[in-house]
């Protein structure tokens, strides 16, 4: 069984939830919501779980709409809308507005600043007068003890396909309710950071470092092989250039 809260926690996207239900069915698990008076009989059901699902996820685009409106109206007038801050700026109170919220505005680290302004040196004319590229900077930086806010400067992953990121998912979901113990652990232990859970529901969260690194194990040289995981990934299918 697959308990969940309410049926919105689950998903407020349909073509998801389709998805996922019939991952389910493959698999004989039952889909139980706390709140949500799913009728017994199948045919019922169906049509239930239709109409809530779309209302839930008319409403996500409504409010998916409205808080672009506001975080927009926000930035308009230059205070910052959250999220990670970056790199060479830090979060301070910005000054007062007319509405009871405190807002934040974005402000230049002192500290920061220098480490951006050798990012920038390295990039244009190097150590010895040649210009650094991402990986040669990120390697020069952690080399010397200068570091991305008590981290090291890594790669980020870039170019991977929106066909993959699916094959990537529809594998792992397979993995994990297959019943394959051993498989799920690997799984676990390749892509996985964390694992939260809560009265609702289940959060794994992972980092994309974590699957770029896998994948540089399982590349071997090879452009073409991505992780053993994904059987029906396709070249033609990413978005790399060509």
């Amino acid at each position: 069984m697959f308990a969940v809260y309410e049926s919105s926690r689950f998903s407020r996207n349909e073509k998801n939830r389709l998805r996922a239900e019939s991952i389910f069915e493959k698999h004989n698990i039952k889909f139980f919501s706390l709140l949500d008076c799913v009728p017994d009989d199948a045919d019922d059901a169906f049509l239930f779980k239709g109409f809530n699902g779309l209302f839930n996820e008319s409403f996500s685009r409504k409010n998916s709409k409205r808080s672009a409106l506001k975080l927009f109206d926000v930035s308009k007038a230059s205070f910052f809308t959250g999220g990670p801050i970056p790199f060479g700026y830090k979060s301070i109170p910005g000054p007062n507005a007319n509405c009871s919220k405190q807002r934040k505005v974005l402000a230049i680290n002192p500290e920061e600043e220098k480490i951006v302004e050798l990012i920038f040196s390295l990039a244009i004319r190097g150590v010895f007068g040649t210009s650094y590229g991402v990986k040669k900077i990120s390697t020069y930086l952690n080399d010397n003890g200068i570091f991305r806010r008590n981290r090291n400067w890594t790669l980020p992953l870039m170019n991977f396909g929106k066909q993959q990121i699916i094959n990537f998912s529809d594998a792992c979901n397979e993995t994990i309710l297959g019943g394959n113990i051993d498989a799920t652990k690997t799984l676990l232990m390749a892509v996985i950071d964390e694992i939260v859970v809560e009265p609702s529901d289940i959060t794994l969260k992972g980092r994309k470092l974590q699957l770029l690194r896998n994948i540089a194990k399982n590349k071997a040289g090879n452009q073409d092989l991505v992780p053993s995981l994904i059987t029906n990934w396709r070249r033609e299918w990413d978005s790399n250039p060509r």
